[in-house]
């Protein structure tokens, strides 16, 4: 029982980091991208985010990476609300369209 309610857990975890990916690819800047990947789905601290984008070519400092960071965030917020606004806009014309 234990076993199978932690397998539960982990299908779950698996489910909810596949939205995150889904979402973040969503986002139009590529950059921003990679960093919120490797921060919300690799969970790498900042300057862990820092030396792996430094690995890959892209040499900033720190506290270059987390005004990046920041920016990304916010377009990410945007995203999720211009997402969420659709969402509810088009379950409003379903109520209206049910109840006129």
């Amino acid at each position: 029982d234990e076993e199978r309610h932690l397998t539960q857990l982990l299908q779950d975890e698996l489910v909810h980091a596949r939205r995150v990916e889904e979402f973040i690819n969503r986002m139009s800047t590529p950059m921003y991208k990679e960093i919120l990947k490797l921060r919300y789905l690799d969970f790498l601290t900042m300057p862990g985010v820092t030396q792996r984008l430094a690995k890959t070519g892209y040499h900033r400092s720190q506290r270059q990476v987390e005004r990046l960071m920041r920016s990304a965030l916010t377009e990410a917020e945007y995203l999720f609300n211009t997402i969420k606004g659709d969402y509810n806009h088009e379950h409003e014309q379903d109520d209206q369209q049910e109840h006129p």
